[in-house]
């Protein structure tokens, strides 16, 4: 959760500050007991008795026990209704626990202290709308809280993500270059940039992508579109083995067993590639070029009758075939025409 208390501690100087900021490393190592030494330091050191007690639930939150955290939330929230920061841990943990009722109260309330545009209620309508799969939803939500907030890594990070589902190009791109301004390597971001240089024809920028992206994390998705490109490029025993680490990584891959399947093809390995295809069109079968990648390769082991039932099957999703695989099935169909004749 981008709102979860526990990455909301004051910024006070000096020792309480360190303090604090050893606690929360203690908390993402799961090391709940240190934590809480340090969180007993800080209280000595003089943070303020409010705030021990929200951190305090914090870390009862992240070690599983909810009744202890909701306890002390309780008792924060009742002496300040207004206490911001303890409504967003009560909701993160309605959210957890599933308390629909529960987290319409936090976000009302959040709402009442930080207004209708507020990050932290922006963000998690923006979960919520991810667990019922609302995708358009969550990313409105998500930009909203990004506008109060816009150096927050994480939150980009997830709107990266959301826009290569929704295939919203123009701000996959925007959010792709903030992301590689902070880190030079981060991996999603160089893979998009792959991707949208790909598609734009800089054949050289995109493989110099893949590749910078690869270095930092071998993203079986990465290893797939390099595969793809030096395959267009002949380079078949390079593509080969990208994708066969693809498929070692994740091999319930439609997508995946299709590049495996036209490198094989575009290698003349037709049999191998006709196997690969059936993998592919049996994990998912409703990808119209593996439809027509199939009939390719039956046409290419002589196998017209097979190759033409592939075609009426795919005659109702032609239209979400690209132009250029449209051309290809318009060839493939005059060739075996002339094979019957």
């Amino acid at each position: 959760m981008f709102c979860h208390s526990l990455f909301l501690c004051q910024r006070d100087s000096g020792n309480k500050a360190a303090l604090l900021g050893m606690m929360q490393i203690c908390i993402g190592q799961k090391k709940y007991d240190k934590a809480r030494s340090y969180l007993k330091l800080a209280e000595t050191s003089g943070v303020p008795a409010e705030h021990v007690e929200l951190q305090r639930a914090g870390i009862a939150f992240a070690s599983g026990n909810t009744t202890e955290a909701k306890e002390i939330l309780d008792a924060l929230l009742q002496s300040n209704r207004k206490l911001l920061r303890g409504w967003v841990l009560l909701a993160d943990i309605a959210f957890a626990e599933k308390d629909e009722r529960t987290l319409d109260k936090c976000l009302r309330r959040m709402e009442n202290i930080e207004g209708d545009r507020g990050y932290f209620g922006a963000v998690m309508r923006g979960q919520r709308a991810l667990q019922k799969k609302d995708i358009q939803t969550a990313v409105e939500y998500f930009e909203i809280a990004l506008q109060q907030n816009p150096s927050n890594t994480r939150l980009v990070e997830t709107l990266l993500r959301l826009d290569l589902m929704l295939g919203r190009k123009e701000s996959v791109g925007h959010h792709a270059k903030f992301l590689l301004r902070k880190n030079p390597n981060h991996r999603m971001a160089l893979y998009v940039m792959g991707s949208l240089q790909f598609a734009a024809g800089d054949v050289a920028l995109a493989e110099d992508s893949f590749r910078h992206s690869l270095r930092a994390s071998r993203m079986p998705m990465t290893l797939n579109d390099l595969a793809w490109l030096l395959q267009e490029k002949g380079e078949y025993k390079g593509a080969e083995a990208l994708i066969n680490e693809a498929l070692e990584r994740a091999g319930n891959q439609h997508s995946f067993w299709d590049t495996k399947g036209y490198i094989l093809l575009r290698s003349g390995r037709n049999e191998e590639a006709v196997e690969a295809f059936g993998r592919s069109l049996a994990i998912f079968d409703k990808i119209p070029s593996v439809h027509l990648h199939m009939a390719e390769a039956l046409a290419a082991l002589g196998k017209v009758d097979a190759a033409k039932v592939i075609i009426k099957q795919l005659q109702p999703m032609k239209e979400g075939l690209s132009s250029a695989d449209r051309d290809s099935l318009s060839a493939l169909e005059a060739n075996l025409e002339e094979k019957t004749e």
